[in-house]
């Protein structure tokens, strides 16, 4: 947080007409001063993190709003003054916190206490086991090609110490909005017309909330990669100001301090228990969005709408950043120049000795395939819930980890056998629930399936051991197992028929593989050719190895989810 400036008087009275020369060398300078944050920025200005910084100049800027427009924590609409500083162009990103938390082997609030907070429908709860590599809490961690997105599920004190880590700091609530609208007093970063999709993130007819915008669509459900609205810019250069993600800043939160706060680089209340957001995010409308408003929660809340962006002072641009046009008889004060902040680095861990193997390195098999002859699904492809179950996502659940037994009549000749699948006696490690999905709405999520109490289920496995495709009493060909429904890097969806579609016999999902890199190239050949041919496996092939210290199955029958515990579906099968 930047230190408030103390300040001198220094008197400038203009006692007769400024003489033309004189008046044109101060209208050049304000003009300077106009270009001079571009010019900032265009020098390409990064953090140490490489986070390209863009300038904003000393001077002042209208802050807050009134009544009607404005919340009354927003008022009063007022003339604040500040000295000249950098501010990330974007909120920080998930690629750039993973290199923080490698460095430093930070953990989050939310992997401490176990949860974070979201979005399930139209409601606000609890996310039971959410992090920042999975900020939904359904099982999907934050893949590579998730970089560009914005960090999320952190809290204050995890902001905080990114920040300084990065040798900057959270921004001050007049920082971050004298950043948002410039020096005009505009609504929105852009200026003064409402959002039509094309400048910001927000809750639009693609999310499940009550208060979306019907009338727009962004291309987003949830966030979206920083920098994908430009047209929503700042004066200055930032973008997603306005939604994609709610940004933590470092004031604490009071109602009334607008009213009381000096009018020169307010540092923010000295005491209170909460943190002020501010920007809005993708679960907002468009009347969240505006650049005054503001909201609060405790230094240890976090959300899968929730991130941040970081600041630092630029002491070296107040100097040339801004110029005042004088009157007649005007007395200003001109401040003297803080200390220059000096953030801290978080101490740094020392690596182990020895790098642990990469699991999904260095192997390869060969693959063949077959014909589809039966029924196919009306649309495909990673977004499609029967065959990326990701997509679906799922919630953690208190069950029993042990075998179930149901009494009802078991198909003895094709259940998949999942004693197959991980060559070890097996032991159930996590139990889990699926998501629902309204068809009607591609993009709806709805509460977890209750017709059974586990509906996914984690078997106990080591880092890099092989998985195997489970045979069934049904083989497709003389020679293959199953179809390959569904192929990325870390998850198979395996069908026991010859029909491209989940409704037609079972289907198993497994999740957090390491899956052959020649299995997902081939599945991604065949798919963008049509489908006309699936990957095929032979019963007891490697289709790839475990990720982790356990994998995820879920069996579908018919396209139902079932119980994978159930010992006489699954596990006692016999000849």
């Amino acid at each position: 947080m930047s230190m408030p400036l103390q300040t001198s008087v220094f008197r400038v009275v203009v006692t007769r007409p400024v003489p033309i020369v004189s008046a044109l060398i101060l209208s050049v300078a304000a003009l300077a001063a106009t270009v001079s944050p571009l010019r900032a920025q265009d020098r390409g200005s990064r953090g140490a993190d490489g986070m390209p910084l863009v300038a904003v100049p000393a001077g002042p800027f209208v802050m807050g709003a009134d009544a009607p427009e404005g919340a009354p924590d927003e008022a009063p609409r007022r003339e604040v003054r500040l000295s000249a500083y950098l501010i990330d162009r974007h909120e920080v990103t998930n690629a750039m916190f993973a290199r923080f938390v490698a460095s430093t082997g930070h953990r989050t609030q939310a992997e401490v206490v176990g949860y974070s907070h979201g979005y399930v429908g139209a409601e606000y709860a609890r996310l039971d086991g959410a992090w920042w590599r999975d900020p939904d809490g359904d099982g999907r961690l934050v893949a590579a090609d998730a970089d560009a997105f914005p960090v999320t599920a952190v809290s204050w004190k995890d902001a905080d110490a990114y920040c300084r880590w990065a040798d900057r700091r959270l921004p001050t609530e007049a920082e971050w909005e004298k950043a948002a609208r410039g020096m005009d007093g505009r609504i929105w970063p852009w200026g003064w017309a409402a959002p039509d999709g094309s400048q910001a993130n927000l809750a639009d007819r693609r999310t499940a909330l009550v208060w979306r915008e019907q009338a727009i669509d962004d291309g987003h459900a949830l966030t979206a990669p920083v920098g994908s609205h430009p047209a929503g810019a700042s004066p200055w250069g930032a973008v997603d100001m306005a939604g994609n993600v709610w940004e933590w800043v470092a004031d604490r939160y009071a109602a009334d301090y607008g009213a009381r706060a000096p009018r020169l680089d307010p540092p923010g209340p000295s005491a209170g228990d909460e943190r002020v957001l501010r920007g809005g995010g993708y679960s907002d409308n468009a009347p969240a969005l505006r650049a005054a408003r503001r909201t609060k929660d405790d230094e240890a809340h976090s959300s899968a709408d929730g991130g941040f962006r970081c600041a630092m002072d630029a002491p070296g641009l107040s100097r040339r950043a801004w110029l005042p046009f004088l009157a007649e008889g005007e007395v200003i004060n001109t401040p003297r120049p803080s200390p220059t902040h000096v953030p801290s680095r978080l101490p740094t861990r020392t690596p182990p000795p020895t790098a642990t193997p990469d699991p999904c390195q260095g192997w390869s098999e060969r693959f063949d395939s077959l014909t589809v002859t039966g029924r196919r699904e009306t649309m495909t492809g990673d977004a499609h819930p029967n065959m990326n179950l990701a997509v679906r996502g799922w919630q953690p659940v208190d069950a029993p980890l042990a075998f179930q037994d149901y009494g009802a009549d078991v198909d003895q000749l094709q259940p998949p056998r999942l004693l197959e699948l991980i060559p070890r006696p097996p032991v159930f490690r996590s139990a889990h629930r699926v998501y629902d999905w309204d068809g009607n709405h591609p993009y709806r999520r709805q509460r977890p399936i209750t017709d059974w109490p586990v509906t996914l289920l984690g078997l106990a496995a080591d880092p890099g051991q092989p998985l195997r495709a489970p045979g069934s009493g049904r083989p497709i060909s003389p020679e293959h197992a199953v179809l390959v429904h569904f192929a990325n890097e870390q998850r198979v969806t395996l069908q026991y028929t010859r029909d491209d579609i989940t409704s037609v016999g079972y289907t198993l999902h497994v999740e957090q593989v390491c899956v052959d890199p020649a299995l997902v190239a081939l599945y991604r050949d065949l798919d963008r050719l049509g489908r006309a041919r699936l990957p095929a496996l032979r019963p007891g092939q490697v289709f790839g190895r475990a990720r982790q210290d356990q994998v995820l199955v879920a069996i579908r029958d018919s396209g139902r989810f079932m119980d994978p515990r159930s010992r006489r579906d699954w596990w006692d099968w016999r000849p």
